[in-house]
This record gives structure tokens, sequence and C-alpha cells, in this order.
């Protein structure tokens, strides 16, 4: 009799012990799909990429020069051309637009006119931009990522189609370098000159007082 009271308060206590081991590992489980949707909120909310934006908000004189690159591997640049271009927010947090305005032509174009937006795709993790100019009739489209740990220089890779020599989907390289709270730097790289490739459009972006 002893032994048959003494097994019975043993069940209770190892029942009392497994039950509260299984609430807690019921406590601990994630549910697989509100973890499917708080990746989603992620993806589709802005983040801190979006908000290292506001820098280039306002307005920016730029000096745009061309490099001409020589078969002999020597370059020249030309004299900056003014220009103005405007950062503004066109969706709040998530999308920005750059537009750009020549003060007097530019050599071999003329007066230039230029419209951009930029963002950063959380999905792919990319730095997304597309374009387009008052100079043709295309559209060209960027990605690329940080390549600093110091969030001061950027790159982006795309495609163009030029004009001038009918080439298609020729390889690009942009690079943003920022060098202080009032400056950075742009530079355009064509991807095909040399063996790994050399910029061929400088400028330099000065904050509007």
């Amino acid at each position: 009799m002893r032994l048959s009271h003494f097994t019975l308060a043993f069940a209770l206590l190892f029942a009392v012990v497994l039950g509260q081991q299984f609430a807690e590992s019921e406590e601990g489980k994630t549910d697989p799909q509100a973890a499917r949707m708080e990746r989603i909120k992620k993806i589709r909310s802005p983040g801190p990429q979006h908000e290292a934006m506001k820098f280039f908000e306002g307005t920016w004189d730029v000096a745009w020069s061309f490099v001409m690159n020589q078969p002999d591997g020597k370059s020249t640049t030309t004299p900056p051309t003014p220009m103005t271009s405007t950062f503004r927010w066109v969706i709040p947090g998530r999308w920005m637009s750059e537009e750009m305005k020549s003060l007097k032509p530019i050599p071999y174009m003329g007066d230039y006119h230029g419209f951009l937006l930029h963002g950063y795709d959380n999905h792919t993790k990319n730095y997304v931009s597309c374009g387009v100019t008052n100079g043709d009739t295309s559209m060209n489209m960027f990605r690329g990522v940080k390549v600093d740990p110091n969030d001061k220089v950027f790159t982006q890779y795309g495609t163009i189609n030029e004009w001038l020599d009918d080439t298609f989907n020729k390889p690009v390289k942009v690079q943003i370098e920022k060098v202080d709270e009032n400056c950075f730097h742009a530079e355009i790289w064509d991807l095909q000159i040399g063996a790994n490739g050399k910029p061929v459009i400088k400028m330099k972006y000065t904050r509007k007082k």
C-alpha cells in the first residue's frame, strides 16, 4: 500500500514536470506563417539604407567633365561644365529623384537635361537607379552595392546602348564617393576600355548654400 501511494505521488509529480516542459516548448516555438509575414514586412518597409539617402536631398552645384582616353593609354580631361542637380523625395522615405540640368552647353552634347530615380531594393539588397535624358530615347538601369565599411563608396553596374559607335549592351560602372557632408564625386566608367575599364565622365557635386 505504501508503495502504491509512493508510485502515484511520483507519477503525479512527473506529469506536472512534463506538462511544464511541454508548455515551455510550445511557447518557444515560432509560428512559420508569422515568421514569413515578418520577413515580408521587412522587405516591404524602408530601412537604414533609405534613411541614409537623406544625405543627397537638396540642390547641388555640379562640375561635369569628359575624360578623353587615347589608344596609347593616356587621357585628358575637358574643362568642367557647370550644372545643377536637385534631389527630392518622390515617394518619401523610399524613392528619390535627381533632376540635372546644364547651365551652359556641354561640349559634344549641347544643353543637357537628365532625370534619374534612385532607391534601395530590400529584396535583392541592391542600390538601384534608372535614368533618362534629353540626349536620346534610352532608359538606362543600374544595380549595385556599398563597397566599403565606412559608407563612403558605392558602385552600380549596368549596360547602355552606345549610339555613337552603334554598340549594344556596353557594360558600364557608376561610382559614387562621399567626400564630406557637402561634397561627393560621381564617375561613369566604360568597362570595355583596358583590362579594368576607365572613367569617361567625372562629376563633382558641391551642396548649394
